[in-house]
């Protein structure tokens, strides 16, 4: 069985995250890894806290929404 692990990001930068891979290392370790994509114009906003915070409650839709995210070998080809 694999898992994966968690990433953290304050309540701002959060807000900058574009998408979300699972980076299937299967054969290399029990965990599987995340590559998350950051918008940079976004994450600039972010960082100055030009943006309003993510409410705390609105991450839990943002994690059932991420269920259905591609899936990647360490190389970084698609697996379906």
């Amino acid at each position: 069985m694999s898992r994966i692990d968690r990433g953290y990001m304050d309540a701002w930068t959060v807000r900058a995250v574009h998408e979300v891979n699972v980076i299937n290392m299967t054969g290399l370790s029990d965990h599987h890894a995340l590559d998350v994509v950051l918008s940079r114009r976004a994450l600039i906003e972010a960082l100055r806290r030009a943006i309003p915070p993510l409410a705390p409650w609105a991450l839990a839709a943002h994690s059932t929404a991420a269920e259905a995210d591609t899936t990647v070998t360490p190389r970084g080809k698609d697996r379906p």
